[in-house]
Formats: structure tokens, sequence, C-alpha cells
């Protein structure tokens, strides 16, 4: 927790509890795709079925176990039922031993009706015979629901043969189980019925269980990745950190109709602005709510300055720092936007400016803001561009002459909007500290991590600077709640000048800087014999009379 009340830590490195709405929320948003596999796992369940499983077919004989003790009296004891379902279970012992299960392979081999359809059951030895294994594995016992009903079932590739084989069993019976039990009797109740349906796959449980199976296997995965996801994904998620939330800004479709959080190269263009024709009604009313925050959030503060900044590149700052002056302009104030990214500069592609000179001439005292200003870009909005980028942009926006830049701007205008560079990548925005009112944080929805959310927090901290909010922004409008790109873009290819450090050591000398300028960006005021607070960085000098 820092002196602004704002913790600096993972807001979620304590939580111990899984959120089971925003689980349940996140699987909502990916309902398409768990719908497309599980069908998809169904669709492989029956196709497996049918092609790969072979069809069995199961047919039953029923015998009825009797005690002896009772077949000479007319009424029957409940001991004596107990004696009969005792004995069920002992027959089933003595009928699944290898010596009946060899009697019925051979009596089953004898069986010219079927001798054809054999093999197509079971493998036939050289010998003329059927395994013991083979048979008793196609061959079940068990007491029908616990009575004196012995229950033998045969599954079989054959109707006929799996018809058979109970048959033979319930012949076999009698012999052996009178012979070897010397008690009781056992009567077949009928001839087993020749099967008509398989029995063998089960298509439509087979279908459900590979449902399920695809279902349970594609919510797996994304609950292990909502688990691992550290990315924002709403207001809860900010304010686990005690920030502010100035507001949520929805995702914004191109003319094309595809959104431009896939295409980031559609956010520098005319038509993510709220005064584009074709905006979403949602999306200006969002940065009128957020345009209302920072008022509020500006109440306090004798500079009415923002800075507008993110943790890392593609996070919608300059969009969020354009769309905000525009706010606070259909509000009559004189608003200015100055483009503070001076190695990355966007806000002139959105206003369809040139950007051939602007603040960085003027931090280099090569020319004056009223020369290079683009006044009444929009109704009571005016846009300094960043102009040309030095090798030394946190050096210049940290210099007396921006000091005295931005105090005289604020004679002139009721808000100043500066659009900084990610504090992530350089410190270009925490370069302006001293000279803002408050710095508004733009966090991309679903992209910005809590990791870099913090490490932005630890930087801004250490530059003592007030943050007046936060804005989420490219927020899905299909979201069930609040739902990465590269880190650091091309800022990492700056090098330790900038990006144009390959033309030189010592700067920029295609654009005649100087041979000084890696070490001072234009002019020394020492030689001028004025000192940087005795030059005017605002009013061009009027023209000396010859």
């Amino acid at each position: 927790m820092n002196q602004n009340g704002i913790n600096t830590q993972n807001g979620r490195s304590e939580e111990t509890e899984i959120d089971l709405l925003k689980l349940a929320a996140a699987l909502l948003q990916h309902l398409p795709v768990i719908i497309t596999v599980t069908v998809l796992c169904a669709a492989i369940g029956f196709a497996y079925t049918k092609l790969c499983l072979p069809v069995k077919y199961t047919a039953s004989t029923y015998l009825y176990v009797k005690n002896s003790s009772i077949e000479d009296r007319d009424q029957i004891a409940s001991s004596d039922l107990t004696t009969s379902r005792n004995l069920v279970s002992t027959y089933i012992v003595i009928l699944k031993n290898n010596v009946v299960v060899q009697k019925v392979a051979s009596e089953l081999m004898k069986n010219e009706q079927i001798a054809e359809r054999i093999p197509k059951c079971f493998a036939v030895d050289s010998e003329g015979n059927i395994s013991t294994a083979a048979l008793k594995s196609a061959v079940s016992m068990n007491s029908d629901s616990n009575t004196e009903v012995l229950v033998v079932s045969a599954t079989t590739k054959d109707r006929y043969v799996s018809a058979v084989i109970c048959d033979i069993y319930a012949e076999v019976a009698e012999e052996y189980l009178v012979r070897v039990v010397g008690a009781g009797s056992v009567e077949a109740i009928g001839p087993a019925e020749v099967p008509l349906n398989k029995s063998y796959p089960n298509t439509s449980k087979n279908v459900m269980i590979a449902a399920l199976i695809g279902f349970v296997i594609v919510c797996g995965i994304y609950t292990v990745i909502f688990l691992f996801d550290k990315s924002i994904k709403d207001e809860e998620d900010l304010r686990n950190f005690g920030l502010p939330f100035l507001g949520d800004v929805p995702e914004v479709n191109t003319a094309s109709g595809k959104s431009n959080k896939k295409r980031s190269a559609m956010m520098d263009r005319p038509e993510v602005l709220i005064t584009a024709d074709d905006i979403p009604f949602s999306v200006k009313e969002s940065y009128k709510a957020i345009r209302t925050n920072i008022i509020f959030s500006l109440s306090v503060h004798e500079k009415k300055v923002i800075a507008v900044t993110s943790s890392h590149q593609e996070e919608g700052k300059s969009s969020t720092s354009a769309n905000i002056a525009l706010a606070l302009a259909m509000t009559e104030a004189k608003v200015l936007l100055i483009d503070a990214d001076m190695r990355q500069p966007t806000d002139h592609l959105f206003f369809e400016l040139e950007n051939k000179h602007g603040l960085s001439e003027i931090l280099g005292r090569m020319n004056k803001f009223d020369a290079v200003i683009n006044k009444d870009v929009r109704h009571h909005l005016d846009v300094l561009t960043s102009g040309a980028c030095p090798p030394n942009p946190s050096e210049l926006l940290g210099s007396s002459v921006m000091k005295i830049l931005i105090a005289g701007l604020q004679q002139r205008y009721d808000y100043i909007v500066i659009d900084t560079p990610p504090v992530n990548v350089v410190t270009d925005a925490l370069s302006l500290a001293p000279y803002i009112g408050g710095l508004v944080l733009a966090v991309r929805y679903d992209s910005t991590s809590t990791d870099e959310l913090a490490y932005a927090l630890q930087n801004i901290k250490l530059s003592s600077a007030d943050i007046l909010g936060v804005v989420l922004t490219q927020v899905e409008r299909n979201t069930v709640g609040y739902g990465k790109y590269g880190r650091y873009g091309r800022y990492g290819k700056y090098g330790k000048y900038g990006r144009y450090g390959k033309y030189g050591k010592y700067g920029y000398g295609k654009y005649g800087y100087g041979y000084g300028y890696g070490y001072g960006y234009g002019s020394d005021p020492g030689t001028s014999g004025k000192s940087a607070e005795d030059e005017d960085p605002i009013t061009v000098p009027a023209a000396k009379e010859s």
C-alpha cells in the first residue's frame, strides 16, 4: 500500500478460494467452443461405436432351483425359500467350473445346425475345439433379483449361437448339479429365445459417455486456464489493488465489422473516436461517464493536467487520451491534447494531422508552441503533436522547459490531456509527475496481467504521482462480467537513443539537429546568455522592424 492508498501488490496473490461465479462466467464466454467440442466428441463416439465395435447378441435361459426337502410337502416355509436361494449361489460356482464349461463346449461343437456359425464367435483350434476361457467369458450367471431363479446368459456375435449355449447349459446343469450337490434340483422354465436386437454395443450410452468426456475435458482445460489466468477482467480485479475505477470502454468494431481488439492497427484511426459517425452509443456514454469521474477527481487538485499512460503497449492509452480530451471539450471547456509519446506517436493519426513539428521542437527550443499547435481540430480542442523523435525524451519531458510550458498553457486551457508512453517500458510519463494533477491508467481487458499492473504501480509509486483512476479498455460487449499481446512491442527496438539511434551515435543528424544532439537537445541555454527560465516556449516573438 503506497502513500496514496494504492495497493501495489498483486491483487490476487492472497486469494485461496475459487470464485465460482467468475468461473461460470468464464466458461459461458467459451460456450460455443464447449458445445462444439462436446458435439464433436459425441460424433466420434457414434462413429467409433458403429465402425469399430463388434455387434453382439445376448440370449438367456431361466432355471428354477428347488429344495428337495419341499418336494413332498404341500406347504412351503420361508426357510425353504432361503435354502433354495443359497443353492443358487452354490450352483453358479459349480456351473462356472472348467469341467462343466468343457462339457458345454463339447456339446456346442456337436451341434450341426450352428457349426458354420461358431467360428464367427470363437476361435477353433486344429482339433475342432474352442477354448474354455473364451466360452467362460461369453457366459454370465446370476440370481434374478435375489430369488430362487438362476439366470444363465450368453453373449456372442451370433444370435443363434447365444441361444444354443443357453439351452446346452440348461441340459447340463441338472446332471452336474444333482450329482455334485446331492440336494435340490433345477428345472428350465423354457428354452432360450433367439434375440432379435443386439445387446452390444449400446450406441446411445457410448455417445453420451463420449460427449461427457469431451465436455469434462474442455471445461477442465478452461478451468485450468482460468485458475492460472492473471489478466484483469473486471472492476473487482482493479479494486483489489485499491485503484479508483473511472469506467470501462466497450470494444469498438470497425467499418469492416471486425473488432479492433484483434486488429491493433485499427486502434490509431479516426474510427475509434467518439466523434465518429458509426461509433456505438455505449462507447460515447462510457467516455462521458469517465469524463465526469475525472472532473470529480481533479476537483481536489490545483492543476487540471491529466497524463494518460498504461503498463505496456497496445492497451488503448492513446485512444483513451484522445477520447477523454474530446469528452472534456464537449462540455465547452477549452482543452489541449498533447502527444508526449515521442518514441511512438499516435494522436496525429486519430485526427489525421501531420507530425513534422510538435512538442519535441518546443522542448528542444527550436520552435514555439504557437507555431506548431493545431488549433480547433475539433470544437474547443487543440492538439499538439509529438514532432520528430528525440534521443532523450525522458530528459526533455522532465526539463524546466516542460515545466514552463505546462505552467503557461494552464493559463490558456481549462484542461490539458497528455498522452504518455507505457510506464513499464520507459520512464517518460513519470518525468511529468511534478507538473500534472494526476495519472489515468489505461488497462486492457483480458490482456493486462495483475503482475504487469503491480509493476506499473510500483514504478508510479517511485515518482510520487497521484493516480486519478483506471480505465478498463476494450471490454467485450458480449462478455458475462468482465473478461496477450506483445509485452514490449516496438519499444524494445528503441535502443539506447530511441528507434532512430541507427542514424548515428550523436543523434538524428538527418534533420540537422546538430552534432551535440545526443548530449542535449538543440542549443545550450548557457551559451545563449539566457537561462531556460528566461525563455518563453509558448509565444512566437514578434518580427523586428528593419
